[in-house]
């Protein structure tokens, strides 16, 4: 497996908010979440997991999720019932935040091109472009389950007092009456 390189920005100004254990290039703005937010949406209805094993219900186009291994940031903890995950930022990411331990959560974004979908126990689930990926405490493996979910359902057709309409019976035909 290849160690991928983050994309990032070219502003200065994240510098600034790095002393403070926030970087925008890390944990995205406030455009980035809404943006992110309308992406997991449209493509993703839960992610549920079971120690292990990860379920993702799903809309449209899943991939199983592939394991990532980024240059300069290691996964240090994640919980699913928190909704946070710690990374360890090194200077290698190339990422214009000082090094340290940053904190992430549904809709972030990790670099340009990265998209928290969702943090996991000992995981985290992110978008890369159309493909979903992954990042795991010591780097372990998970197993993935995908279920497809339409967007619409269809119901039986009701009767005006709100009861599903049930079929007419039609009177038996007798048998051909002797005359």
């Amino acid at each position: 497996m290849a160690t991928v390189a983050l994309a990032v920005w070219a502003t200065p100004a994240f510098a600034d908010v790095a002393a403070q254990g926030e970087c925008v290039a890390i944990q995205g703005d406030e455009y980035d979440h809404e943006e992110h937010e309308e992406a997991r949406q449209r493509r993703i209805d839960a992610v549920l997991q079971a120690g292990d094993h990860v379920s993702i219900v799903y809309y449209e186009d899943p991939n199983e999720p592939a394991m990532m291994r980024l240059r300069g940031v290691e996964l240090v903890d994640a919980s699913i019932e928190e909704g946070v995950a710690k990374i360890r930022l090194e200077d290698e990411a190339g990422l214009p935040c000082s090094s340290g331990i940053y904190e992430l959560s549904m809709d972030d974004s990790l670099g340009r091109d990265l998209a928290v979908v969702a943090v996991l126990d000992d995981a985290v689930l992110l978008q890369h472009d159309d493909e979903l990926r992954y990042i795991s405490v010591g780097n372990g493996r998970l197993d993935w389950n995908l279920i497809w979910r339409s967007r619409f359902s269809v119901a039986p057709p009701r009767t005006g007092k709100g009861r599903p309409a049930r079929a007419v019976k039609r009177p038996a035909r007798r048998a051909a009456r002797r005359r």
